[in-house]
């Protein structure tokens, strides 16, 4: 399905976020263990064409949410998988697989049960609905820039207020940020 070549003219136009599978409001009279052995474990393909001008900037995809074991292709070259869990956010640095002109962006959303990714094994008192479930996201930035704030434990920008004084209405606040 990544291969540039591959034929989506039957593939449903859908619009993230998205679930694989829509459900009642009854989850269907789910039947399924506390394990979700079975509901919504399944694999959904999404590809889009984004055009892009300048290359000259850094180039991100940044996700909100996918269930649960994520892969990306950029102009049919693997950029990597992401598989951490479901329900933290992710970004993939695209800079080096996109030109200028028309970049066709294929990603695997793969929800099956995976002992070795979280949530997984279970049991779970909620339902683990696949897809991109949360919004993506192209960004551009300069080639130096701020980090996402998930990338380390000081990453992004940091903001604390150390002293607060009421009294005299003044407060000392520190701001770290991380540069790229």
């Amino acid at each position: 399905f990544y291969d540039q070549a591959h034929d989506d003219s039957q593939w449903e136009d859908v619009s993230v976020p998205h679930t694989l599978k829509l459900t009642s409001l009854t989850l269907d009279d789910l039947e399924d263990a506390k394990e979700q052995l079975v509901f919504h474990r399944n694999v959904g393909w999404y590809r889009r064409t984004i055009q892009l001008a300048d290359i000259s900037k850094k180039i991100f995809l940044e996700f909100e949410g996918s269930h649960q074991v994520t892969d990306v292709w950029v102009n049919g070259k693997h950029v990597g998988q992401y598989a951490a869990g479901g329900y933290t956010p992710f970004h993939f640095d695209i800079t080096g697989y996109v030109k200028s002109g028309d970049n066709q962006i294929t990603v695997r959303a793969d929800n099956r049960r995976n002992e070795t990714v979280p949530p997984d094994p279970g049991p779970f008192d909620y339902v683990k609905f696949s897809g991109l479930y949360r919004d993506v996201y192209v960004v551009e930035t300069n080639p130096v820039h701020v980090t996402y704030n998930w990338e380390s434990i000081s990453s992004g920008v940091h903001i604390t207020t150390p002293t607060i004084d009421p009294v005299n209405k003044n407060a000392t606040i520190n701001v770290k940020t991380s540069v790229r």
